[in-house]
C-alpha cells in the first residue's frame, strides 16, 4: 500500500495533478483490491490531492465511481466510514506487541484505581501522573498509545457487527448502533490478554455485541425492562413457533411452561413485561389523540353538572316560598346547599345563639318542611325527573 501511495504522489508531482484514470490505472497495475480505493483515496486527501475527473470524456458520461467506502453524498456516516477506513488492520503479531505494552502499563492504572472504581481507558486516567515515576510515566504513555491503536484498528469491525443489526427507523440508526459497539470496542480494548493466544477480533465481538444489543433493549420500548428480558422473549417465542409445529394449535400459558419446563409465573411475568404501553399523545386519525379520546373516571360529566345545579336551583326556589329568610339561611348553611356544610356550633356563631339553641330551631324548620304536602310532592316530583 505505501508503495502504491508513493506512486501516486510521485504522478501527482509529475502532472501538477492526479486525474482519476491515472489513479485507476495505477492501483491496477499494483493489484491494489477496488475495496481499498477509499482509504487510498483518503489518505490522498489528508496530502492535499484531490482526483480530477477526465476532461477527454463526455459530460453525459461519469467517471467510473469506485466501490467501498466513498460515497458520492458526504454525509456524517460516510465521513466517519471514510475515518476509519484510514486505519491499517493489525496482524495477529502487531496486536501481541501492543498487547505487551498494554499489560504493564493496565497494571499500573488498575494498582491506582480505587476499590470498586471502574477501569478507564488508560489515556483518560491522568489524576496521578504527577505522583508516578519517569519510568512509569513512560510505560503509561506507551500503553496509552497501544490502546488508542488497537481501538481504532478496529472500528470496522464494529461497522460490520452493526449492519447485521436490524433497524427500526426512529428508534435506533445506523450511527447510534455504532457508538453504542464503540462502548463494546472499548471494554474490550481494556480487557484483552494477549497471552492468551487468541485474535483480539475474536475476543471484542462478544463485547461489542453484547455492549449493541443492551442498547437495543434499552431503546426498543417506552418503559424499560430487565436487561435480559429480550432473550426471554426470544426463547418463549421460538419455544411457541416449536409448540404449533408439534400440535398445530396454540399453547396456552399452562402448556407453554410445561413445554419449556419452566414456572408459570416466570411465562405471565414476561408476557406482562414485553406488553409495549399506549401512548396518550398517539395520533388518532389526523386531528387528535389518544388522550383527547379517554374520559376521566374520577371527573363529573358536564351532564351531571347540569343536573345538579338545576335541581339544586329549583329546590332553593321551593323552600323560598315555604320558609323565611333566617330558616332558608340556616337550612342551607346545615345541607351544603351554599357552600361548605356547617356544624351546629358554626350556624350558632353566625346567628348569634349557642349551638343547642341552633339545633332545636333546625329540628322545628325541618319538622315544618316535612309537614308542608306541597313542598314534598314537589321534591318527589324534581327526583323523578
Amino acid at each position: 500500500m505505501e508503495a502504491v501511495l508513493e506512486r501516486l504522489h510521485a504522478e501527482h508531482h509529475r502532472c501538477g495533478e492526479l486525474r482519476y484514470d491515472a489513479f485507476v490505472r495505477i492501483c491496477e497495475l499494483r493489484a491494489v483490491p477496488r475495496d481499498d480505493y477509499g482509504r487510498l483515496i483518503g489518505l490522498l486527501a489528508d496530502a492535499d490531492i484531490a482526483l480530477k475527473d477526465d476532461k477527454s470524456s463526455s459530460p453525459d458520461q461519469t467517471p467510473p465511481q469506485p466501490r467501498g467506502r466513498v460515497r458520492a453524498r458526504k454525509d456524517g456516516f460516510a465521513t466517519y466510514l471514510e475515518r476509519i477506513g484510514r486505519h491499517q488492520l493489525l496482524s495477529p503479531h502487531e496486536e501481541v506487541l501492543l498487547g505487551r505494552r498494554i499489560k504493564p502499563a493496565r497494571s499500573i492504572l488498575l494498582r491506582e484505581l480505587s476499590e470498586g472504581e471502574r477501569e478507564p481507558m488508560i489515556s483518560a486516567f491522568n489524576e496521578r501522573a504527577s505522583m508516578r515515576s519517569p519510568a512509569e510515566q513512560r510505560v503509561m504513555n506507551r500503553g496509552a498509545i497501544a490502546q488508542t491503536k488497537l481501538f481504532e484498528s478496529n472500528l470496522r469491525l464494529v461497522v460490520s457487527i452493526a449492519k447485521k443489526q436490524r433497524l427500526d427507523g426512529t428508534l435506533r440508526t445506523i450511527d447510534d448502533l455504532c457508538q453504542a459497539g464503540n462502548i463494546g470496542l472499548m471494554r474490550a480494548v481494556q480487557k484483552f490478554d494477549h497471552a492468551l493466544g487468541y485474535r483480539f477480533s475474536t475476543y471484542a465481538t462478544h463485547w461489542i455485541r453484547q455492549s449493541i444489543q443492551r442498547y437495543v433493549s434499552a431503546n426498543r420500548r417506552s418503559v424499560s425492562g430487565p436487561s435480559d428480558l429480550d432473550n426471554r422473549m426470544s426463547a418463549i417465542a421460538k419455544a411457541t413457533e416449536n409448540f404449533i409445529a408439534a400440535n398445530h394449535c396454540e399453547p396456552t400459558d399452562q402448556a407453554l411452561a410445561a413445554f419449556m419446563q419452566l414456572d408459570l409465573a416466570h411465562i405471565i411475568a414476561c408476557k406482562q413485561l414485553a406488553v409495549e404501553p399506549l401512548r396518550l399523545d398517539a395520533p388518532i386519525g389526523d386531528q387528535t389523540n389518544l388522550g383527547d379520546m379517554l374520559a376521566d373516571p374520577h371527573a363529573i360529566s358536564p351532564e351531571d353538572l347540569v343536573v345538579d345545579s338545576m335541581a339544586r336551583a329549583e329546590l332553593h326556589a321551593l323552600m323560598e316560598n315555604s320558609l323565611s329568610d333566617r330558616e332558608l339561611e340556616m337550612v342551607a348553611s346545615r345541607y351544603q346547599f351554599a357552600g361548605r356544610k356547617l356544624s351546629y356550633r358554626e350556624i350558632g356563631e353566625d346567628t348569634g345563639v349557642t349551638a343547642e339553641a341552633a339545633r332545636r330551631f333546625h329540628k322545628r324548620t325541618m319538622k315544618r318542611l316535612k309537614s308542608s304536602e306541597s313542598l314534598v310532592d314537589s321534591c318527589r316530583e324534581l327526583a323523578r325527573t
